[in-house]
């Protein structure tokens, strides 16, 4: 309850916030549905959430902990409870939880080397930025929403993919990345054009994401 405690415009913003996080999530559920009941569903995720929760700023590369902290910072000097601005900050991060219970499900790993796996391709891949271009896309009519969805989906599916075939080959990043030497730089010139275009458009991402699966070969 933040009433008399923090301002309106600090209590809408953390409300949208939320909002988004949750409607991610239930677009996943609805696009990949998992086998069991709901309460089976959630305890599947609740585990991990519990177990990687208070490390989630440790899996930050130093750009992306430095932004949440100043993030959580601000809010707690707009008397939000510390806790409360910690998960606000942190939002669009704890998303990737949800990809680490099912990686490790999958492939019978911990959920935290799963989530230290999927953070650091997602650094070293430019895969922040492109997540944020694709969230800039055009969507004033309902296709154009569908299709920033589906490419949102999609930027997530490609990442899982690529930190399933790291932790399948029993090896680190560092290492995995280097016997994709010869594929990485083209790859990472092609994010790094499409994140740097004046405009973003459904087909730069398009092209970027077609990049990013030649690294599964």
């Amino acid at each position: 309850e933040l009433d008399n405690v923090a301002g309106t415009n600090v209590q809408a913003e953390l409300y949208i916030g939320f909002r988004h996080l949750l409607d991610r999530v239930v677009r996943r559920l609805l696009a990949h549905p998992a086998p069991g009941s709901l309460a089976e569903l959630i305890a599947h995720y609740r585990r991990t959430i519990d177990e990687l929760g208070d490390h989630l700023m440790d899996y930050l590369a130093p750009g992306r902990r430095a932004t949440a902290e100043q993030r959580m910072r601000h809010l707690v000097e707009q008397g939000v409870p510390e806790e409360t601005a910690r998960h606000a900050a942190l939002l669009r991060a704890s998303y990737a939880l949800l990809e680490a219970a099912d990686l490790a499900a999958e492939l019978g790993v911990e959920a935290h080397g799963a989530a230290r796996v999927w953070f650091e391709l997602h650094d070293r891949l430019g895969l922040d930025d492109l997540l944020a271009t694709i969230s800039e896309l055009e969507h004033d009519d309902r296709w154009d929403a569908m299709a920033r969805t589906s490419a949102r989906l999609d930027g997530y599916h490609v990442l899982g993919r690529l930190s399933a075939d790291v932790l399948a080959s029993d090896t680190d990043v560092e290492t995995w990345l280097a016997r994709h030497e010869h594929l990485l730089d083209g790859v990472q010139r092609t994010v790094r054009d499409v994140v740097g275009r004046p405009e973003p458009s459904l087909a730069g991402v398009s092209v970027a994401l077609r990049s990013l699966r030649s690294l599964l070969g």
